[in-house]
C-alpha cells in the first residue's frame, strides 16, 4: 500500500475520532476554559448534551425555512401581463408562452465542449 492510499484510508477515521473527542467528550471546551483561565478571564463551564445540540439545530433550521418561504404567496403560472403607470401591458409580446423551447437532441458534444471552454 502506498503512502497516499494509506493516507486516504486513515485520514477520515482520524478526523472522525478527533471530532468526537473534541466535541462529544468536551475536550475542546476544556482546552478553551484552561486557555482563558491562563489569561485571567472568567470562565463559565457549560456542557451541552448532543441531543440538546440536535434540537437547537433543528429549531434553527425550522426558523430559517419558515422565514425564507413566508413571502411566497402563490405559485400560479404567469399570464405575461403587468400594470405599468396604470396601463396594463403584455410583457412577452411576440413570444409564444407555450413554446417548449429548443429540443435537447440538438445539443451536440462539440457544443458542450465549446460551452465548457467559455465557462
Amino acid at each position: 500500500m502506498k503512502k497516499k492510499q494509506f493516507k486516504e484510508l486513515v485520514k477520515p477515521l482520524i478526523k472522525e475520532v478527533l471530532l468526537e473527542c473534541l466535541l462529544e467528550e468536551g475536550l475542546l471546551s476544556n482546552i478553551i476554559s484552561e486557555t482563558l483561565k491562563g489569561t485571567g478571564r472568567l470562565v463559565e463551564n457549560k456542557t451541552i448534551d448532543t441531543s440538546q445540540l440536535k434540537s437547537i439545530h433543528n429549531e434553527t433550521l425550522n426558523e430559517i425555512n419558515n422565514s425564507s418561504y413566508s413571502n411566497i404567496k402563490n405559485l400560479e403560472p404567469d399570464t405575461g401581463r403587468m400594470t405599468v403607470y396604470g396601463q396594463e401591458i403584455e410583457r412577452f409580446q411576440g413570444l409564444d408562452l407555450n413554446d417548449p423551447g429548443m429540443p435537447l437532441n440538438w445539443v451536440k458534444p462539440e457544443h458542450i465542449k465549446a460551452w465548457n471552454k467559455i465557462k
